[in-house]
């Protein structure tokens, strides 16, 4: 992968499609600290490989595991995840409200679901910010990040309400409007953490 741009994308591609599917990706035959930090900032959270260790007897295998937190790498890869996470809700909200905005006002449509979800906790970001996240809790950025997340569901909800209230466009629009401040400040702020977390992971001393 490292030599490869194809190898390379089909890796990324994987990992993406892994963290999509809910699934635990673990990459194998890890030997290179460069090969380390690109699946780091591929958003892998689990690797094996003579890096880490070779194969050891269980009495030294517990030694190893007791002290597995020394080894080098931290999550930055996820918050590029959480990025792509929170573009992807914004999209399927905006269509959603865009869709249903069209239709007429006592359009049964209007009442399903298909829009993302509106629980600040429920989101793919909110689950991340809640978890993986954590690693940055002592960061300014990362407790930024709580109140644009925050509006934006709020104003995910008042989009929800409006459509099934029977609004058209004309009344959505400003609400689109609020929607997209409050993800420009989102990103703006995940993608400072994201910076400084590479700066951090590439100006580490080598394992």
């Amino acid at each position: 992968m490292l030599m490869s741009a194809k190898n390379a994308t089909i890796v990324r591609s994987s990992i993406r499609l892994g963290h999509e599917l809910g699934l635990n990706v673990v990459a194998e035959g890890v030997e290179l600290p460069a090969q380390h930090d690109f699946l780091v900032e591929a958003g892998c959270r689990f690797a094996q490989g003579y890096l880490f260790s070779r194969p050891l007897p269980l009495n030294e295998f517990a030694v190893y595991r007791h002290n597995v937190e020394s080894c080098r790498g931290m999550p930055i890869g996820l918050v590029h995840m959480a990025i792509v996470d929170h573009v992807q809700w914004r999209s399927q909200m905006v269509s959603f409200a865009i869709q249903r905005s069209a239709l007429p006002p006592d359009s049964p449509v209007r009442q399903l679901e298909g829009y993302p979800a509106l629980c600040v906790t429920e989101c793919a970001l909110g689950k991340w910010y809640a978890g993986d996240g954590r690693y940055f809790a002592d960061t300014a950025m990362y407790t930024a990040i709580d109140a644009p997340h925050r509006r934006l569901h709020d104003v995910g909800r008042q989009i929800v309400s409006a459509i099934h209230a029977g609004a058209d466009l004309r009344h959505i629009v400003p609400l689109l409007h609020e929607l997209k401040q409050a993800s420009t400040a989102l990103i703006r702020l995940l993608e400072d953490l994201e910076d400084a977390g590479l700066q951090a992971l590439y100006n580490s001393p080598p394992a």
